[in-house]
């Protein structure tokens, strides 16, 4: 059995003298108009197999990363989270992931000033 924690933004991880591991986000910025609840914790683990906990911002593009993750296992893709067999390899594929929503949506990002130059 394996864990991978992988903090796709600003996280806190700790692991305790006795080797609990716990992951947290706690940071926000919203002001008193601004009133929004986002998931940051994602656990993808295989009981038996694998402790796989993703740690994210909670802004649109992490949940669509999340969303395709969740997807690759629902239809069992080929390649997902559950059957990857190195760490390496995962963060590889939930970095194409990334790379994958940035891509598609890079016009409407680009647009709005929050990817790449105009």
């Amino acid at each position: 059995m394996w864990l991978v924690l992988v903090a796709l933004r600003t996280s806190g991880l700790a692991v305790s003298p006795l080797g609990d591991i716990e992951a947290a986000d706690s940071r926000t910025n919203a002001g008193v108009d601004c009133i929004s609840t986002y998931r940051k914790l994602f656990d993808f683990s295989l009981p038996g197999e694998r402790v796989i906990i993703l740690c994210t911002s909670g802004n649109p593009i992490a949940q669509a990363v999340i969303a395709g993750l969740r997807k690759d296992i629902k239809v069992q893709q080929e390649m997902n989270l559950h059957n990857i067999p190195t760490m390496y390899e995962i963060a590889r594929y939930i970095e194409g992931k990334i790379r994958q929503i940035l891509e598609q949506d890079r016009t409407w990002l680009q647009q709005d000033g929050i990817y790449g130059s105009s």
